[in-house]
């Protein structure tokens, strides 16, 4: 961030370097350095130094805006990703939000690969000026899955452009993830509207580093996030793992990486089973209360449930704030999702079966209902015909991480 305030202000690079020498790398630094230590570090007279951190200041530290201005802002100039989720789109204004990290957490086969997947789709098709950068982690990026998504929701030509617009990246450690993130922030990559990161527990867990350095850079990735987040005004997305915990109160959805990463997060939402459906939970976000979306994974990616589906309204629906909206989200028109099914109750109650159990784990891999044929001319002019099948992708590594959980 002072590397790029320092270039809007014209500043040379070798009196950037100057700088970074001396240990100056973060506007923190540098305002809490003598002025005389500035001026002597970048070859600058006292007075040159003071109005540089003016300047700089100016920029990193833009002054303060009153709630109804912020309001208005976001009410007159929106920017978020829809999800197709009906809940989700209505309780965030929208969709997914810029100027922070939205965790999507859940045990493994949950969907969340499945989720991340659509998301990009989305966005590339959303935000046809951008693109999307997917850090594919885990190895669970499937481009015939995502080929089959943008097919199943746009079909035609459109599907190869929307592809045209999602990059997968992989990274195998923390550190090369760092440096990806700050390549983005430096504008190397170009325009990017999504950052997908899948998902950030598998280069955790995949490194011989102390934990306490790890812990380090995984807040250093979380700062570079936000920044991109805020300053380029992208959707930032991780997807982690997580475990489930028995406790006197029930079964609960644990995520991976401890507090230290929780308070990373700026929104958090668990995926889990209920016995009905799957069911996407708001357990942590500063604008949205708990609540509970059911949705299930078909051909078009992630979608509501069918019950939620048929109550969905149109796509023009006006997503702007006011009092009577807030009003109507609270009390009306919005399907009523038992207490069964929240991260605050028990997940497989002791009224449901082994073969209910069953059938639950199962659903993870669903078939599609339609085949098609495809005639392939071969020697002889035989015709040999191909049946081809567009099975679902396993989210992720279900096994492997129930191999490590064992």
């Amino acid at each position: 961030m002072l590397q790029r305030a320092q270039q809007q202000e014209q500043v040379t690079e070798r009196r950037q370097r100057l700088l970074q020498a001396s240990g100056i790398k973060h506007f923190r630094q540098l305002v809490q350095r003598p002025l005389w230590d500035v001026a002597h570090a970048s070859d600058r007279s006292v007075d040159e130094a003071t109005d540089l951190v003016r300047r700089l200041s100016l920029r990193l530290s833009p002054p303060s805006q009153t709630a109804l201005t912020l309001f208005l802002d976001k009410l007159n100039h929106p920017v978020f990703l829809r999800t197709g989720l009906p809940l989700i789109d209505h309780a965030f204004s929208g969709g997914i939000v810029a100027g922070g990290i939205t965790e999507f957490a859940g045990a493994a086969g949950i969907g969340k690969s499945q989720l991340a997947m659509t998301l990009a789709v989305a966005c590339a098709d959303q935000y046809p000026n951008a693109s999307v950068l997917y850090f594919d982690l885990e190895g669970t990026f499937n481009a015939r899955r995502a080929m089959q998504i943008a097919r199943a929701r746009h079909g035609g030509a459109s599907q190869h452009a929307l592809l045209e617009r999602i990059r997968v990246m992989t990274c195998q450690s923390l550190n090369e993830l760092l440096l990806r993130l700050k390549e983005l922030n430096r504008g190397i990559h170009g325009r990017v509207k999504l950052i997908v990161v899948d998902s950030i527990a598998a280069v955790f867990t995949n490194t011989n580093l102390p934990v306490t350095q790890r812990f380090h850079q995984v807040q250093q990735i979380a700062r570079e996030l936000k920044e991109s987040s805020d300053v380029l005004q992208t959707f930032a997305v991780v997807v982690n793992r997580a475990t489930t915990v028995s406790s006197p109160e029930g079964v609960f959805t644990k995520p991976a990486l401890g507090e230290e990463w929780a308070h990373c997060v700026t929104h958090r939402l668990i995926l889990e089973r209920h016995p009905m459906c799957r069911v996407m939970t708001v357990v942590k976000s500063s604008a949205v209360d708990h609540l509970v979306q059911p949705f299930l994974i078909s051909e078009r990616g992630v979608e509501p449930w069918e019950e939620d589906k048929e109550r969905q309204q149109p796509d023009s629906i006006d997503f702007g704030i006011h009092d009577d909206l807030i009003e109507e989200l609270a009390m009306t028109e919005l399907p009523i999702v038992e207490p069964t099914s929240t991260l605050r109750s028990t997940q497989h109650s002791s009224t449901c079966g082994t073969s209910q159990q069953q059938d639950l784990e199962g659903d993870d891999v669903e078939e599609l209902p339609n085949e098609s044929t495809v005639e392939v001319e071969v020697e002889n002019t035989a015709v040999v015909q191909l049946w081809e099948r567009d099975d679902y992708v396993s989210d992720s590594n279900e096994e492997t991480e129930e191999d490590d959980g064992s």
